[in-house]
């Protein structure tokens, strides 16, 4: 069931409709959990390249992680993150290994909409 653009005083109307072949008089709750619209975009020398959405206070090695680490030929010191506030354009590089060994100033914190490139 398509669920996208409702609200849940909608998504609430049209389930307990649904359930009325089921049930007499159906009372349906809804909870939300979660939200995971604010994605970062992680392209280049991945194994899985492509949109995630945050999940929390996500880093740069957890998301790399999330998408099933480097491939063999990405450039581990050069990795960048591209941050858009406005017309402001902020670029973070950081080097993978580093932040491996513990260098945890170049783990940065993800925003939405950050693009990380790894070339």
């Amino acid at each position: 069931m398509q669920v996208v653009g409702l609200t849940t005083g909608d998504l609430r109307k049209l389930l307990e409709t649904k359930y009325k072949a089921f049930v007499l008089d159906p009372v349906v709750t809804i909870r939300i959990e979660g939200i995971a619209s604010t994605e970062v975009f992680l392209v280049g020398q991945v194994n899985k390249p492509g949109a995630f959405p945050l999940m929390g206070n996500e880093s740069l090695l957890q998301l790399i992680t999330r998408a099933g680490g480097l491939t063999i030929f990405a450039q581990r010191r050069d990795i960048k993150t591209v941050r858009r506030a406005g017309d402001k354009v902020t670029e973070y590089v950081s080097d993978y290994d580093a932040i491996l060994a513990g260098d945890l100033k170049q783990d940065i914190l993800l925003r939405p909409g950050d693009r990380i490139i790894v070339p």
